[in-house]
């Protein structure tokens, strides 16, 4: 259902309003199904013919997307970190699903996982610290996000 809907979205040529209506219903029931290619389009294509700034949509969507995933992972992702280590833990858990990603879903990944790390660091020892250190340089040099999203608290 949400290929038709991003599909009609696409056609819609003549009615703008409909047009990004069609595209944001699409990426909604993309979340619902676990569908992140198709999310993910639904969001791009607005970009570039409206005047919308897509942050808050694309943070929702990751944040939806993650709830459609099962097993202990997906709770332990959803679930604020206890700690810094355990913080990183669960970075490094979206950090290694974004290596089977690729465009603009594994940027979002990425920048999730460099959210998460950055949110760490005031809490770690300094061999922990290096270590994520080293991984928010990898993020940059594969391509991710040149921008973090602002830190927020961290979990200690």
């Amino acid at each position: 259902m949400a290929s038709k809907f991003l599909e009609d979205g696409l056609q819609t040529r003549d009615n703008p309003a409909s047009r990004f209506s069609l595209l944001l219903e699409a990426r909604d029931l993309a979340v619902l199904g676990g569908g992140s290619e198709v999310a993910f389009r639904a969001i791009e294509e607005p970009e570039r013919g409206f005047l919308f700034d897509a942050r808050d949509v694309r943070v929702a969507t990751v944040t939806g997307l993650a709830r459609t995933v099962r097993g202990p992972a997906a709770a332990l992702s959803l679930a604020p970190p206890a700690d810094a280590v355990s913080g990183v833990a669960v970075a490094d858990g979206w950090f290694k699903a974004a290596a089977r990603l690729s465009g603009p879903v594994k940027e979002e990944v990425l920048c999730h996982a460099a959210l998460l790390y950055q949110r760490a660091l005031p809490g770690l020892r300094a061999t922990e610290r290096m270590k994520v250190e080293k991984r928010l340089e990898e993020i940059l040099k594969a391509g991710g996000p040149g921008t973090f999203l602002p830190l927020g608290r961290p979990w200690s």
